[in-house]
């Protein structure tokens, strides 16, 4: 999404059998509603203040359910045991599916 979010969205609509192609005013409206910095503002998009309240993460941890939008920065937040852990989940649950992960 974020090397080609213009092709991405083409393919989601295609995916979703959305009836017609989109014109490129559409894509381009969506990419501008879609921009990261926009994300962060949304509350329907943004959990943080569910994460405030939660009672399963502690008030000092200081985490943002959506933090920078760089590709790699995970590096910054798992150590490779976790990223261990991780690898094998989404190779059990995706496999077959054809999709793809760009980690760096």
């Amino acid at each position: 999404m974020k090397r080609n979010l213009p092709e991405v969205i083409r393919r989601c609509a295609q995916f979703l059998e959305f009836g017609r192609e989109l014109t490129d005013d559409e894509v381009q409206r969506m990419c501008d509603h879609l921009q990261f910095e926009r994300m962060q503002r949304n509350p329907a998009v943004n959990m943080e203040p569910l994460m405030k309240d939660s009672q399963l993460i502690p008030n000092n941890a200081g985490g943002k359910f959506i933090r920078k939008g760089e590709i790699g920065d995970w590096k910054n937040h798992m150590d490779a045991a976790l990223s261990a852990r991780f690898d094998a989940w989404i190779e059990e649950h995706f496999q077959g599916t054809g999709l793809e992960f760009d980690f760096e």
